[in-house]
């Protein structure tokens, strides 16, 4: 009796030993939604950090530029291609140098990931192509300008250069321009 016990169950684990085909069909569907959730999760971050980086390196650009205007005493001018987002940084030549050559500071780089959509300036106007000439003087930026960058996926970032500031401020939040009520200057009285 036990043995005829022990032979159906045996009998019985045998014919299970393989997995049926809608199990295999269900691991299989389970798995591809999974590899499909980490791949458009992985493609997002890493167009956002191209994004961050190619922002990085124009920023550090930027201040770069303007640190070394405060350092030197001498004014430099970051020259901008809106369009192309190519962009150099160089010294400004004065009237008495004119016989000199222009000390070339970052020899001309491009915008890899993003480009800029827009150009906001201190008095309210837009510019969306053409070139941009920002100068960094050795009291600080000559303007406030405020870049709008974009790249191919409809990301966002923002940079902001401060008048009168060594300063260039870079957000995923759209930045506001200052307002200014009044010009004021180290020089003249309030």
């Amino acid at each position: 009796m036990v043995e005829m016990v022990f032979r159906k169950t045996n009998s019985l684990f045998r014919r299970r030993a393989g997995f049926v085909l809608v199990e295999l069909v269900i691991v299989a569907v389970i798995m591809a939604l999974l590899i499909g959730f980490i791949s458009v999760n992985t493609v997002g971050v890493y167009n956002r950090v191209r994004l961050d980086s190619d922002l990085a390196i124009f920023n550090q650009t930027l201040r770069l530029a303007c640190e070394h205007a405060i350092f030197s005493g001498k004014t430099y001018i970051v020259d901008i291609e809106i369009t192309d987002g190519y962009y150099t940084v160089y010294s400004e030549t004065t009237t008495e140098s004119q016989d000199q050559e222009t000390e070339i500071l970052i020899d001309e780089q491009q915008l890899k990931w993003c480009y800029i959509d827009e150009v906001e300036f201190r008095n309210g106007a837009h510019q969306y192509s053409g070139r941009v000439k920002l100068k960094a003087t050795p009291k600080g930026w000559d303007d406030t300008l405020l870049f709008i960058l974009t790249d191919e996926f409809d990301q966002m970032r923002f940079l902001r250069c401060d008048r009168l500031t060594a300063r260039a401020t870079v957000s995923r939040q759209p930045l506001d321009m200052p307002k200014i009520y009044r010009d004021v200057s180290m020089s003249s009285p309030i």
